[in-house]
């Protein structure tokens, strides 16, 4: 490194050093580094969760405001409440389905797995 070049300086204490590897080396372990960094994550870790309890909110907002359309649906037109109704229970009924053949596909997945272990273990012991 050439002279003219400025000194640089830790950014937590200020200390300066001749090269950035002197630099690097004095930060890794600096205590002020260490809890400016541990400060940052912080902050990122409350805005991720402020933004999570901020979607969270408006969820329920447009959930709360779908059963206040339904509630006034109910009495502008009874037909179309009842089949909106069936049509949520039914959304209920099947996200429970859905879930419950996800297992079985796993299931099926691991049986098809130990059915070719089985063959392929099977032609090893006659084989030899």
């Amino acid at each position: 490194m050439s002279d003219d070049k400025e000194d640089l300086a830790c950014e937590g204490c200020g200390e300066k050093f001749r090269t950035e590897e002197e630099t690097i080396k004095h930060e890794e372990t600096c205590p002020e580094v260490i809890e400016l960094e541990a400060s940052l994550r912080e902050k990122f870790e409350r805005a991720a969760n402020d933004q999570r309890e901020e979607q969270r909110k408006e969820r329920a907002e447009e959930q709360e405001k779908w059963k206040n359309q339904l509630k006034k649906d109910k009495f502008d037109n009874p037909h179309l409440s009842l089949i909106s109704d069936y049509l949520s229970n039914n959304n209920d009924i099947l996200n429970r389905t859905n879930e419950h053949l996800g297992w079985l596909a796993l299931m099926a997945k691991v049986a098809l797995v130990m059915i070719v272990l089985q063959f392929f273990f099977l032609f090893l012991l006659f084989a030899g």
